[in-house]
């Protein structure tokens, strides 16, 4: 794995010496990690020799140092320009950013490099303010003023839990570089570094710091004036703005936000994959009255001849036989830790057909007669295109035919066990609407379902954090709070809100 350190110079050169020897150290120590470390300077208009000296250095440490000179004149302005190239290159897999002014002790890079890599963090921000940091040599006016312009950007920009956003020593991932920064936040490199940070929280990048200890520059700090501090708090409010609509946008559809959380467990649908939450599957999986409900809303949409995809532990396949005694079902479970279970629970069902594939593969190999009903039980929401899962789940459908979804609702209930359970999505009714239709199929019923169940959940698993389904709690589930949500939904023929969609539809003829 290769990384680069973005090394920014402006006149740095009493100190470009050693502290490309301090990086060199760092290099040394991650190549008995096996990591691969190279250093791009990036030199904003440097006239005291820097570069010379740099490349100088580097040559007699054998350390692989490429130089850029910035077209354009600023710290923010070359960093760019250097974030540019290193995504054209497409080779490093991390990128640290640090002053050549020997503020910063590159010969914790490693530290950082480990933590950033271990957790998969989108940001290790190297911290001055965390607990362990320190800033020895710093005026208490510099302090103050920096502790302070970092609370503007938790209140301002809504950075959260990081006490040094405005730092420029830290380990991005490149993905992050991506993200548009409001031109408002180029002015200078602490409002650029905070508006990085609190973007790539709204985009859904987890975000960390580790102690470090800030150095004296050895080049003098300029001193902060009137000018500065409202180009910073413009900076803030504008990213604010632009994070305020990135997380409208990961509302309306969480699979981007999914992905970049570190420890999200991505469902893959091919045969022989694994199910990442096959626990909370089992626990569900006696919830007669919940799953039972769930067939019941579906109602006369179920045909003859249906195909119901990710059938799980076949709970559902089997409330449909039960229910609709003339209707063969063809149950699909590509999972190969959940397969085995499935044929024990299905074993000498004889209209209950289960294949370990999926969808797909039933449509590509196209030895099949057309279904009268596709049914997707809490499965679409594990499916990342699931715009492609539509599609081809109408190509399974005769004319006429019916599709059948059940999935999570109101995306403010994303919580650690839709994370655990590998859910890219909790669906609104317009996007569920949206997606359906432009699949070419047409809504007979889309409804909020499971409405008594909305504040239970959001307590435990919003509030309290709980990251698993216990057969207690599920228990508790199916004999009591699901009767209360049927109870409530007679009486509201079409609730507000719930904690799934019900809908069916009809594929256009």
């Amino acid at each position: 794995m290769r990384g680069t350190v973005l090394l920014a110079t402006h006149d740095d050169a009493r100190s470009i010496a050693p502290v490309l020897q301090e990086v060199d150290e760092a290099r040394s120590v991650l190549a008995r990690g096996g990591l691969e470390l190279t250093v791009l300077l990036v030199d904003d208009g440097s006239n005291d020799g820097t570069i010379d000296l740099a490349r100088a250095e580097a040559e007699q440490l054998g350390l692989e140092l490429e130089v850029v000179k910035s077209p354009h004149p600023g710290r923010v302005q070359a960093m760019r320009t250097a974030f540019e190239q290193v995504l054209s290159d497409g080779a490093a897999a991390f990128v640290v950013t640090l002053d050549g002014d020997g503020q910063h002790d590159a010969r914790q890079i490693p530290d950082l490099v480990r933590a950033h890599l271990a957790s998969g963090f989108g940001i290790t921000v190297g911290s001055r303010w965390a607990r362990g940091g320190s800033a020895p040599g710093s005026t208490i006016g510099r302090s103050i003023t920096s502790l302070f312009a970092n609370q503007l950007a938790r209140w301002v920009a809504r950075v959260d839990g990081v006490r040094d956003a405005t730092s420029g020593f830290r380990v991005i991932h490149p993905d992050v570089l991506r993200l548009p920064v409001p031109a408002e936040a180029h002015a200078e490199p602490s409002i650029y570094f905070a508006a990085i940070t609190a973007l790539a929280q709204a985009n859904g990048f987890a975000v960390d710091e580790m102690p470090i200890t800030f150095r004296p520059r050895y080049s003098r700090m300029q001193p902060l004036d009137s000018g500065d501090r409202s180009k910073f708090v413009r900076g803030l409010m504008e990213t604010r703005r632009a994070g305020d609509l990135a997380r409208a946008e990961h509302r309306a559809d969480q699979t981007h936000w999914a992905k970049r959380q570190p420890h999200f467990a991505g469902q893959n649908p091919a045969p022989d994959s694994h199910f990442g939450a096959l626990d909370e599957l089992e626990a569900l999986a006696d919830a007669k009255n919940f799953f039972n409900w769930i067939v019941e809303g579906f109602g006369t949409a179920i045909g003859p001849r249906t195909v119901e995809v990710g059938a799980g532990l076949g709970t559902v396949s089997l409330a449909i036989a039960e229910q609709h005694p003339g209707t063969t079902v063809l149950a699909l479970e590509p999972a190969a830790n959940v397969f085995p279970r499935s044929q024990e629970r299905l074993a000498g069902h004889p209209r209950i057909t289960l294949r370990q594939a999926t969808s797909g593969d039933v449509l590509v190999e196209g030895n099949f007669e057309p279904f009268d009903t596709a049914v997707y039980v809490n499965v679409l929401e594990h499916i990342e295109d699931d715009a492609g899962e539509l599609d081809v789940a109408r190509q399974l459908l005769a004319p006429g035919g019916h599709l059948c979804l059940f999935v999570p609702a109101m995306p403010s209930l994303y919580s650690k066990i839709d994370h655990k359970s590998g859910h890219f999505r909790r669906y609104t009714k317009s996007t569920l609407r949206d997606k359906v239709e432009q699949a070419g199929f047409i809504i007979e019923l889309l409804d909020y379902t499971d409405v008594a169940s909305v504040f239970p959940y959001w307590l435990m698993y919003r509030v309290l954090g709980v990251e698993s389904l216990g057969s207690g709690s599920n228990t508790i589930y199916d004999k009591v709070i699901v009767p209360i949500s049927r109870g409530v939904q007679r009486a509201l023929v079409h609730p507000p809100l719930g904690k799934n969609l019900i809908l069916v539809a009809r594929r256009s003829r």
